[in-house]
């Protein structure tokens, strides 16, 4: 990276807080220092800075929305105009400035071209069928603008003293924050991202309503006399959204997020929409209190509290949805890592995982086969406990039975559920505590046993699946296997033989089993050899024996073997001695061969 782009990087990135703390500067001189102190230039200066950076930050960082952000930046601009038009008439003619005026038009011009922005930006970052957000938004929308109906714009409308255009202009400021309210909320409840330039905007908007429905008070109430503090709000409004403009967060503001959450009702949107609905009972309470009517105020503070306690109900419900929400992810999960194991252990380790994050720390979880160790009786109550947890019902184990599972001794009330009913080795899985665990856990524990149990299941046909597919590839190569393979058992009779002796031998394979093996010896062999292949005693069980023999064909003709015999008789899928012979008649021939002309040579 060169040195410009660097720079280039630097101001990109951090020019929103130069800009913050610029203006914060500026503001302090403006309140504290004179000859600044309430001075109309340097307000307009300050009016004019967000113009200046929404054009900043448009041209660094190329919002895709960017006519929302045009629309902007014509609002601040007619806002400025109003400014510079309120702050130069006192100072060039030397009289207050009249209302309605033509400041008066240009501040309620920047209400349309803001809310068009707003919109806009709204529109991009909302999906389609997020109709609860909407009513969410109207909720809290109404019980906003209540107190801007009841203390700024019905005044005005009965205010006769002011003629028919002063009391349009009166109104059309409540009315108009009402609107950018409406279209703020919306925003601030939709789907979208929410970086600091989303922040720092809804800030900005925040400042502008509170400063003019404050200001709007002070004049209803004639206490408005030009106030430098009350200049901070519309200050803050100006600075923060030219933050925003210039943060490189904000060409993701009109962008709608990955994982929405709009329509998700939290404990958080649900205190933000019952303090918006308690707006209008609170009024009235105040109303009848200036009035005198205590009766009435009863009523409406009795109301209050059924809300309240409608509303805590509500949060009950919502509570209890969310946790069954995150039993059905955890057992969603569940099921998906139970499809990826491959092993009896992981199958356990995952279910019991997905045990213990559903029954909570004050359940204790355990999986386990039915032990031998706890006695007959003991299996037995466990056995029918098993039968019981697949109803749903929790049942209480005597002491010896928890003391067998490994189980605390006050943990005595047990949902027993089996995993492997249909198995002969029965797997418990065991959710035990001092009192029943809920039912709802209950029943998320039975969905994840019978998962659990299809895991196993799986697992069992796929190991059998996996066994049936060895021993016809082992059967298929001693099939075709070139050697002879004879397995003689414990009592000498030939218990398999290879199909290969009808090729080296000229038998059937069939007919030999059952006969003797010392029917193939040639008599000549020595009674070492035969007592080797024939005396099952005789083999070493730890290491192989290999002895050469002569073997007669059904023809009568003689073939040297070398015979390796292997004793696997403590073997319980083969249970007898192993002979793998080789024919090593051409070997032998070829070896006398030499031998002979070595000796003629």
């Amino acid at each position: 990276m060169t040195a410009g782009a660097g720079h280039r990087f630097s101001v990109a990135s951090r020019g929103w807080m130069l800009f913050l703390g610029a203006g914060a500067l500026i503001t302090a001189l403006y309140l504290f220092v004179k000859p600044f102190a309430g001075s109309g230039p340097v307000i307009n200066v300050l009016g004019l800075a967000p113009v200046l950076a929404i054009a900043a930050g448009v041209r660094m960082h190329r919002p895709q929305a960017r006519f929302a952000w045009m629309c902007v930046a014509l609002g601040f601009f007619l806002f400025w105009l109003g400014d510079l038009y309120t702050y130069s008439y006192p100072l060039l003619l030397h009289r207050e400035v009249p209302f309605p005026s033509i400041g008066d038009g240009a501040y309620l011009a920047v209400y349309p071209a803001l809310i068009a922005g707003v919109l806009i930006l709204q529109r991009r970052r909302i999906r389609r069928g997020d109709r609860g957000s909407a009513i969410d938004a109207a909720i809290m929308t109404v019980g906003l603008a209540l107190p801007s109906w009841v203390w700024l714009i019905a005044p005005y409308i009965h205010d006769h003293s002011l003629s028919t255009a002063g009391r349009l202009v009166s109104v059309a400021y409540p009315l108009a924050d009402v609107l950018l309210l409406a279209v703020t909320v919306r925003l601030a409840l939709d789907g979208g991202q929410r970086r600091l330039a989303f922040h720092l905007m809804v800030a900005s908007i925040v400042c502008l309503l509170a400063t003019d429905f404050v200001y709007g008070l002070m004049l209803m109430q004639g206490t408005y006399d030009h106030q430098v503090w009350l200049d901070t709000g519309w200050i803050g409004f100006y600075l923060l959204w030219g933050a925003a403009a210039l943060h490189p967060s904000m060409s993701e503001i009109d962008q709608p997020a990955e994982q929405s959450t709009s329509g998700v009702m939290t404990r958080f949107r649900l205190g933000l929409l019952a303090g918006a609905s308690l707006i209008a009972p609170t009024i009235g309470i105040v109303d009848d209190l200036r009035s005198g009517d205590y009766d009435f105020a009863v009523v409406r503070a009795a109301s209050i509290v059924l809300f309240g306690l409608v509303v805590s109900r509500m949060a009950g419900l919502m509570r209890q949805q969310e946790r069954s929400l995150e039993r059905e992810r955890m057992l969603s999960s569940a099921g998906g890592d139970l499809v990826a194991a491959t092993s009896r252990e992981e199958i356990d380790e995952v279910a019991l995982a997905a045990a213990r994050a559903m029954a909570g720390p004050d359940l204790v979880t355990r999986i386990c086969p039915v032990p031998a160790a706890a006695g007959e009786r003991a299996q037995a109550a466990l056995l029918d406990a098993a039968a019981a947890g697949e109803a749903g019902e929790v049942v209480r184990l005597r002491p010896e039975v928890l003391t067998a599972l490994e189980l605390p001794s006050d943990h005595e009330r047990v949902l027993v559920l089996d995993l492997a009913a249909q198995r002969a080795e029965r797997v418990l899985l065991l959710v035990a505590g001092r009192t029943n665990p809920p039912e709802a856990v209950r029943a998320s524990l039975r969905a994840l046993a019978a998962q659990v149990a299809l895991a196993l299941e799986r697992a069992t046909l796929t190991e059998e699946v996996h066994r049936r597919r060895g021993e016809a590839r082992f059967g298929s190569l001693v099939r075709h296997a070139s050697d002879l393979i004879t397995v003689i058992g414990p009592d000498g009779a030939i218990s398999y033989q290879s199909p290969s002796i009808g090729r080296l031998l000229g038998y059937a394979a069939d007919d030999m089993v059952g006969r003797r093996f010392e029917e193939l010896l040639d008599p000549s062999d020595g009674d070492r050899v035969r007592g080797l292949l024939l005396d099952s005693a005789s083999v070493a069980r730890d290491q192989p024996e290999v002895v050469q023999c002569t073997l007669v064909h059904r023809d009568g003709t003689r073939h040297q073997f070398e015979v390796n015999c292997t004793n696997l008789l403590e073997d319980e899928h083969v249970g007898g001695i192993v002979l793998n012979c080789r024919d090593i008649s051409e070997r032998k021939a070829f070896e006398e061969q030499l031998t002979h002309q070595a000796f003629h040579d």
